[in-house]
């Protein structure tokens, strides 16, 4: 709750830019919400934040005030083995329970990643604790984690690591169990605390009612070699009821050697009381109340479960009423005393035994003092406000009882449960620094204390060294980042409500920086001692909101360096000149070099003043990023397909109209934007998934459209068309078109509540014309590309005189277009029915009809066209001339060579507006599969017994002047332009290409004729398959392709019998400025086998 405020104030200053994902945000008020106090004007606007982050996130996660502190129910019912979880609360890391590996971190990390999306991390080193041993009856993990504490001590094996819990003891501690555990590792002094996750867990998450927070779960456990940092063993059946003396968690001592001391307070509750802890305090007051205990009429005794479920359970189980006849008070669930803030504080003086985590000065309120200790052992205290050992208590509770009442988070008979553990992608076993000194700066920050810094270059700095002990962490001292002071630091000994809810600047602050720990430090700062050199642990401990622990140094704009040299230990002495160099990450102490790491992102960070700064400057820098390509997109993309309004072209008009269109348009314009090459291999894998969330979601279905249409013209780059989503998004497009009534040109659907302009303003209904007319044409050109029938509509009289009626309207593009891809899929719909069947005598009739319709495709040409539509005319011819290919059994011999002759001089076309214009960078995707259509048209007629009737030195220019072309048109090394480039090459100089078992080559027949006039290009796609990469032919009983076993080819250096492997082609220096004449200009692929699986309907790598 108290995170949310920073967390708000850090998203206003970024400029509200919305969140990655509602449903991956939850929140809880808890902290210091009461319905006693949530009038006060310290809470309402806390209050009020959570209800304006409900209302303008749409929250899915988020139940309102006192429904749960945040980790409870969110360990209860949403985290996930193998999840990554980023929380602004220390106790974050309870979720690591489950098997996640959830941190907390600062306000700032956390909006980051709320915003988009992600977030960055230094792999920190591992602590492994084994748990052997069996715990005594009653024992549950607030003992064990107090335990591990006693042991091994805060902020010493765990600092700054991860703490892995493992070993067979773990059989024995419940999912509630671990999480106390879990829960407490940031008292211990750990970033977060994970369990291997195991059939318990499994058994636990399966529990839940909703499915959606069981199925995502990965259970990980570590590898058999995995190193780390320090392993250390705890024995189970050591553990025994503890109690952590104020001030330390770590000052543990068994309930014996603190007998009898005399409280004036008990309290159950915090976050780190899980259910059963609840419970089983419960069970120790029954057994108390049975035995004739009475509580004593002094102190005050309170009880607060962690969230409304288990308070609902405590009810409806008799347990709350047992807690009430103890004379305890039940409240409602949040922090309470935990955090002394709000209507529950302890008085001055006050001492109180709780099962809280935290006991530190001033923690349950000012001047009080608080003991820790599990919710048995508070229970058992509480009678005679005395600190009792709960053991007899305990040992008397029936076993048949406990099971009876227990909740989810027990321990449970479990059934043969199936726990597949899955591997990472990837694992990097390489260990990390260990932490010794931490020398800290505030770069990048000039005013009147850090004037006495000598600087002689930016990233040159001179100072003077103040030393800190080791274990300085953040529940002795709070830092923040400056404004007026290098470092600005609370002291635990100032009541945290105070600065937390007082303090609300950096100045503010800075007045109490090291206020008892270190009285001298400010005026020292001032002074010039403006180098901080701490020990170890430094900023460690459990505050995430603004520790300056090394990770969350860069987000707060400091510049923190690790240096685990013993020697720089001794040199760096108080008062001592320091040089720090930036640019070669080296520092000098007394003449002495010393190295240090320190990555190229956290130094951006620190001179930008940390990541609320940093991020600020992204988006400005992304704002003026998405100007250039929006601008791109009007001059490069739009002429060819102009469906937006140029005047429409700014920006943010297109976002608040459509963030699906305004992202596809981003989309577009950033191929091949030389400024920042990766914003579209950000963008790539994201724009089907928008897509379909529009389709889903949008009301602006118009612009949804549009944005569909433009990315099924320039699509998103694959390497494989099983992962092309056109067909899917302009078919689903195409659909929605005809909901909303565009198909019914002019009007609007029936019963819509859309009320369209009158007869007077044709405007709007020339628009949803036009738009009708574009939808439908790249949905058919979408499939006719791939080989697929698209949709056949016939238009209803109504429609046809509609749009008779608008025509003259029309721009001339638009209507030329509409009328040459009317005859076309007239005759695809038409020839498809026509196409013999491999090894039919029966008389063809595919001639005819592709005469009939090439004439009246001819017949449209006119003396003055547009380029665009020339380009279309001769796409057109070549999709209809190609079923010649198909004319089985006799082949029209004059039909193919016209298909030669205008497939040369569309290529020859396309070349020549590319070298004036550069087309090919812009080139629609449809025109793409043409070219390669019209090559492969023309490599086959070159094979064949045609050759001599035909120009063979205009087709082979063309042939190698459509690679160039396709070598231009693709965006990356691998996609399907760039496999077709090694393709075509390949194909050219194949000595097997067409040749039949008995040696004739057969160029000119089609086996395979599933796929419309693209046919030929997937058969010949075939051919190349059992070649170059080994494939059996999908047609052995038709004998059309064997397997040719030949030498090394002189031209390419490739041997076929091996397979084609891409890193044995030659590269060259430059791409070529014209035409390629040579397969050893192609680009290198990525992947060893290019398996352009568009060919058939399966994957050859199965």
């Amino acid at each position: 709750m108290m995170g949310l405020e920073s967390m708000e104030a850090t998203y206003n200053q970024l400029g509200s830019p919305g969140i990655f994902r509602n449903d991956r945000f939850w929140l809880a008020g808890d902290h210091v919400v009461d319905p006693r106090v949530n009038s006060h004007p310290k809470i309402r606007p806390l209050i009020e934040a959570s209800e304006r982050a409900r209302k303008v996130f749409k929250l899915t996660e988020y139940q309102g005030m006192n429904y749960t502190i945040m980790h409870t129910e969110f360990f209860r019912e949403r985290a996930q083995p193998g999840m990554l979880i980023v929380g602004s609360d220390s106790h974050t890391c309870s979720a690591g329970a489950v098997g996640s590996l959830a941190v907390g971190l600062g306000a700032a990390d956390v909006t980051m990643a709320l915003v988009t999306g992600e977030i960055w991390f230094k792999v920190p080193e591992i602590v492994q604790i084994r748990f052997v041993g069996r715990p005594p009856k009653g024992i549950g993990g607030k003992d064990v984690i107090l335990y591990v504490l006693q042991q091994l001590k805060r902020n010493t094996v765990a600092a700054d690591r991860v703490v892995e819990y493992t070993g067979p003891g773990l059989s024995y501690l419940s999912p509630d169990a671990r999480f106390a555990i879990a829960n407490m590792t940031t008292e211990f002094g750990g970033i977060s605390g994970i369990f291997v996750p195991d059939d318990i867990t499994k058994s636990f998450i399966n529990s839940r009612k909703i499915a959606r927070h069981r199925n995502s779960s990965y259970f990980l456990r570590p590898d058999c070699e995995a190193r780390y940092a320090e392993t250390a063993t705890i024995d189970l059946s050591k553990v025994q009821s503890f109690v952590a003396r104020y001030p330390r968690p770590d000052d543990v001592v068994p309930v014996s050697e603190v007998q009898s001391q005399k409280l004036d307070g008990c309290f159950i509750g915090a976050c780190t009381t899980a259910e059963e802890d609840i419970i089983m305090g419960a069970l120790v007051l029954e057994q108390g109340l049975k035995a004739g205990k009475v509580p004593v009429p002094n102190g005050k005794r309170k009880v607060v479960p962690g969230s409304k479920p288990i308070m609902d359970r405590l009810e409806k189980t008799g347990l709350a009423d047992i807690y009430r006849t103890a004379g305890f008070e039940v409240g409602v669930p949040g922090c309470s005393y935990c955090v002394g803030m709000s209507a529950d504080q302890a008085g001055p003086g006050e001492v109180w035994l709780s099962s809280q985590n935290r006991n530190f000065e001033n923690r349950m309120g000012k001047d009080s003092i608080g003991n820790l200790a599990s919710a048995a052992t508070v229970a058992a205290s509480s009678f005679e406000m005395i600190i009792t050992n709960p053991q007899a208590l305990l040992d008397a509770i029936d076993p048949a009882r406990f099971n009876a009442i227990k909740g989810r988070g027990s321990l449970r008979a479990i059934s043969t449960i199936s726990l597949d553990y899955v591997e990472p992608a990837s694992v990097d076993h390489s260990p990390g620094p260990q932490s010794r000194d931490i020398v800290l700066k505030n770069h990048g920050k000039t005013n009147k204390y850090t004037e006495t810094v000598k600087k002689t270059h930016e990233n040159k700095i001179k100072g003077r060294i103040q030393k800190l002990g080791d274990f300085v962490d953040t529940d002795a001292v709070r830092i923040f980042p400056a404004l007026v002071t290098i470092l600005l630091t609370r002291a635990l000994k100032l009541a945290p409500a105070q600065f937390l809810v007082e303090c609300t600047t950096d100045e503010a602050l800075s007045a109490h920086c090291l206020e008892f720990t270190h009285p001298d430090f400010r005026r020292r700062v001032h002074e010039g001692y403006d180098i901080v050199v701490a020990g170890k642990a430094f900023g460690c401990g459990s505050s995430r909101q603004q520790a300056v622990s090394a990770r969350n140094q860069p987000s707060l704009g400091l510049l923190g360096i690790t240096i685990s040299d013993d020697g720089f230990h001794s040199l760096a002495q108080d008062g001592v000149e320091i040089n720090i160099d930036l640019d070669e990450n080296v520092l000098y102490v007394d003449g002495k070099r010393f190295s240090f790491q320190l990555s190229p992102m956290e130094k951006q960070l620190m001179n930008l003043g940390g990541i609320t700064p940093a991020f600020k400057k992204f988006v400005e820098g992304m704002k003026k990023c998405n100007f250039d390509h929006v601008s791109r997109f009007f001059q490069n993309y739009n002429p060819i397909l102009p469906i937006l309004d140029q005047q429409d072209g700014n920006p943010d008009d297109f976002y608040r109209k459509s963030s699906f269109l305004f992202w596809t348009v981003v989309f577009i314009g950033s191929k091949r934007y030389g400024g920042g090459p990766t914003i579209m291999d950000f963008l790539a894998p994201r724009m089907n998934k928008l897509a379909l969330l529009a389709l889903e979601n949008s009301n602006n279905h118009m612009d949804t459209l549009r944005g569909i249409i433009l990315l099924c013209h320039w699509p998103v780059p694959i390497s494989s068309m099983y992962k092309d989503m056109t067909n899917t998004l302009s078919g689903t497009a195409l659909h929605l078109a005809m909901q909303i009534g565009l198909h019914i040109v002019g009007t609007g659907q029936d019963f819509s509540r859309t009320v369209l302009p009158s007869d007077a303003d044709h405007s709007s209904r020339i628009s949803r014309a036009q738009l009708w007319i574009n939808c439908l044409i790249t949905y058919q050109n979408t499939g006719l590309r791939q080989g697929i029938l698209p949709l056949v509509l016939l238009d209803s009289p109504q429609a046809k005189t509609s749009e008779k009626n608008l025509s003259p309207q029309f721009s001339d593009d638009v209507r030329f277009h509409r009328q040459m891809h009317n005859i076309l899929i007239t005759a695809t719909s038409s020839l498809a029915r026509l196409i013999p069947t491999v090894g039919s005598d029966s008389p063809s009739e595919l001639y005819p009809s592709i005469s009939l319709y090439d004439t009246q495709l001819q017949e449209m040409a006119l003396d003055t066209m547009s380029t665009l539509n020339t380009i279309y005319l001769h796409c057109y011819r070549i999709h209809l001339l190609a079923y010649h290919f198909l004319d089985w059994p006799s082949l029209d011999h004059g039909g193919l060579i016209k298909l030669y002759t205008i497939s040369y001089k569309l290529i020859e076309y396309l070349t020549s507006e590319d070298q004036s214009v550069g087309f090919a960078r812009a080139c629609p995707d449809f025109i793409h599969k043409t070219t390669l259509l019209a090559a492969i048209s023309i490599l086959k007629i070159q094979k064949s017994e045609l050759v001599r009737h035909i120009n063979s030195a205009s087709g082979e220019k063309a042939y190698f002047s459509a690679i160039y072309l396709c070598q231009r048109i693709s965006l990356q090394s691998n996609d399907l332009g760039a496999r077709g480039v090694i393709i075509l090459g390949q194909m050219w100089t194949s000595k097997n290409m067409y040749r039949r078992p008995d040696g004739r080559v057969d160029s000119l027949s089609t086996r395979i004729r599933s796929r419309l006039s693209m046919s030929v290009v997937f058969d010949s796609f075939w051919w190349w398959r059992v070649e170059f990469n080994g494939q059996t032919s999908p047609y052995p009983e038709q004998n059309h392709i064997a397997r040719v076993t030949v030498q090394a080819d002189t031209t390419t250096g490739l041997d076929a019998s091996q397979g084609f492997e891409p890193s044995e082609a030659a590269q060259v220096a430059a791409l070529p400025t014209g035409p390629v004449g040579s397969i050893l200009d192609m680009i290198p692929l990525d992947e060893p086998f290019p398996d352009f699986d568009w060919a058939v309907n399966f994957d050859f790598q199965d």
